[in-house]
């Protein structure tokens, strides 16, 4: 009885134990309880964020984004047919069991496991339903349309096929929370990055783009290589993205397109318009300020070097401008009149027949000796006539005095009886005419005059016996004049020579390295020259010498002189050319030859291999000598009359 007793208690206690471990079980799957009002329930957990919450996830390390079932399980996490092959590689779905099949879940010889027409290997939607038409890429509409996480963009579009529920997503299926990719790894992500491919290692703005991505200021260079980045709208700009309103070439603070001065040298201050005083010239002087020692030159007037017109400069420092003074070389410290000069500056004239000139000219007031410096130092032009004194005791005989004259440039003289004459070389003279009967008593010469161009002596004036060294004389003229003895040397720019009607006892013409002809005599009254010498004249190309008395010539180193014509016109009765032979030998480049009324006994032109034209006229030769060339073939163009024989040896 108390075994049973015994037992049964036993039996009891067991049974008892087993209900309170049923009741502990039971009490583990109660559900949550609900939050107290006005809170939220929390968010349930997911571990492997595949929308599934861990507490219904059946497979909790689903691979990231790849879509999942109910069960939180993707397909390659299962295998339906149990091949051995995850559903997501797994090419033959429903391989019978117990079959053997390769890498992608296939029995030999299944090329299409879902018999839709596009091979597996082929086949993006490999489980498509039987009957159903597919596309190129093995899928149908059903399967097209499919939207596993239900975010309103189907699988095939779906770049993010396990959004959360709820979140709204873009059109490539992803949310916010899904939007992370950063492509080219710029720190922006790809939804939010407006440059996707930025070069790697560059920094970027908020948008994810570098400098080398941006052209912020819309001129076609991007922001790293532009220079000029803020280039105002429309502006054409260069290779380094700078307009010229940016630009300053010169650098000199002062952009292009401002700059009315644009190679400014290196270093130079400039004025708002980008010009410095070397480029500015304000007073259009032509000379630039940096230089410009008058920088108000008035409108229009000449300027020196240094920019300074003759109102603008005082030469002499006596108070009166240049262009107001008329004595320019007042000594200093002098007190001068408004005219510049000093009061009772006067010059020494001794001569009573001159000042009695200067007083008929107007240029002086009393026979005193004296004429006020101021009133002549200014005359340009000065006639000297002594025609109404040369026959009284007081003729005009002194020039002293002239040399006050410091202006002139032309002086004529006539009939006028001077002794003294060496005032000529401190006169400026541009041209010099003496005509006088009487001349100059003692002679004179003109050597080493600065500035005289031209010389004419007339009315059978004595002329100087000496012209030498004229630095400037170009031309030399006698009318009716005569000269004795005359030299005619070494003007370096002497061209011309005349001497009509004019009488010589030795004329030497020589070392005129310009002098182009020498012309003398003339067809009315003749003249004379005794002895002509005509040496060294290089450039010499004519000589006409007609109705003179010439009683010997001489040309020797007149090497270009190519026309010669002589005519001793015996109009008078008399053979004027009393010279008997005419040396030709050096002219070798005489091509013209004309003579006339001579007396020559001989002439030898053998020399003178260019000679075309020869005259001979009125003579009294019976031969001419000539070489085997021009014997060979006498020109048409040689003239004798009466003619002459041509011979090797006229002797």
């Amino acid at each position: 009885m108390m075994k049973q007793v015994h037992k049964l208690m036993v039996l009891l206690f067991i049974a008892f134990a087993v209900s309170c471990g049923s009741d502990m079980e039971m009490d583990n799957n109660l559900p949550e309880p609900p939050p107290p009002p006005g809170q939220n329930p929390p968010t349930p957990q997911d571990a492997d964020n595949d929308g599934v919450a861990d507490t219904d996830d059946q497979c909790p390390e689903t691979p990231n984004g790849e879509n999942v079932d109910e069960n939180g399980c993707a397909d390659s996490q299962k295998d339906g047919d149990g091949d051995g092959v995850n559903d997501d590689a797994d090419q033959c779905p429903d391989t019978p069991s117990g079959a053997t099949v390769d890498e992608i879940g296939c029995e030999e010889g299944n090329d299409d496991g879902d018999g839709d027409g596009v091979t597996n290997d082929n086949d993006q939607c490999p489980n498509t339903p039987e009957g159903e038409e597919v596309d190129e890429n093995g899928c149908s509409d059903s399967q097209n349309t499919a939207d596993a996480d239900g975010d309103g963009v189907a699988d095939t579009d779906d770049d993010c096929p396990n959004t959360p529920q709820g979140e709204e997503v873009d059109e490539n299926g992803c949310s916010d929370s899904q939007n992370t990719a950063d492509a080219d790894s710029d720190g922006v992500a790809d939804d939010d990055d407006e440059c996707i491919e930025t070069p790697q290692g560059e920094e970027v703005d908020e948008n994810g783009c570098s400098a080398s991505q941006l052209d912020s200021d819309v001129d076609g260079i991007n922001d790293d290589t532009d220079q000029c980045p803020e280039t105002p709208e429309g502006e054409e700009v260069n290779e380094n993205g700078c307009s010229e309103s940016q630009k300053d070439d010169d650098e000199d603070g002062v952009f292009n397109t401002d700059d009315q001065c644009p190679d400014t040298p290196e270093g130079e201050e400039v004025d708002e318009a980008g010009c410095s005083d070397s480029q500015k010239d304000d007073d259009n002087d032509g000379v630039f300020n940096d230089t410009d020692q008058c920088p108000d030159t008035p409108n229009g007037e000449a300027v020196d070097d240094q920019g300074c017109s003759d109102t603008q400069k005082d030469s002499d420092g006596d108070g009166v401008s240049d262009a107001d003074d008329q004595c320019p070389d007042t000594p200093a410290d002098s007190e001068v009149n408004e005219q510049g000069c000093v009061e009772g500056t006067k010059t020494y004239v001794p001569d009573n027949a001159f000042e009695k000139i200067l007083i008929d000219l107007g240029y002086d007031d009393v026979l005193d000796d004296y004429v006020l410096t101021s009133n002549i130092e200014n005359i340009t032009d000065l006639e000297i006539d002594g025609e109404q004194s040369f026959l009284l005791p007081d003729r005009l005989e002194d020039l002293t005095g002239l040399e006050d004259f410091t202006n002139l440039k032309n002086l004529k003289i006539y009939d006028c009886y001077l002794n003294n004459f060496d005032v000529l070389p401190e006169v400026n003279l541009v041209t010099l005419s003496v005509d006088t009967y009487f001349g100059v008593e003692n002679g004179y010469i003109i050597n080493d005059h600065p500035t005289l161009q031209r010389l004419s002596v007339g009315t059978y004036s004595e002329g100087p016996f000496e012209i030498t060294n004229n630095q400037f004389l170009e031309v030399v003229g006698y009318y009716f004049g005569s000269g004795k003895d005359v030299k005619i040397q070494n003007n370096v720019v002497l061209e011309i020579i005349y001497g009509y009607e004019s009488s010589f006892d030795d004329l030497i013409i020589a070392n005129n390295a310009v002098l182009q002809g020498l012309y003398l005599g003339d067809y009315e009254l003749p003249g004379w020259v005794e002895n002509l010498e005509c040496t060294n004249n290089p450039g010499l190309t004519e000589i006409e010498i007609n109705a003179i008395q010439l009683d010997n010539i001489q040309i020797t180193s007149c090497q270009n002189l190519n026309k010669i014509r002589i005519s001793g016109d015996n109009t008078y009765g008399t053979w004027f050319l009393k010279f008997a032979t005419l040396d030709l030998n050096e002219l070798s480049s005489l091509q013209t030859l004309y003579l006339e009324s001579m007396s020559l006994t001989g002439l030898d032109i053998s020399y003178n291999n260019n000679l075309m034209n020869f005259d001979l006229l009125k003579h009294i030769l019976k031969c001419v000598t000539v070489n085997q060339q021009q014997l060979d073939n006498i020109p048409p163009t040689w003239v004798t009359d009466p003619p002459v024989i041509y011979s090797l040896n006229c002797n």
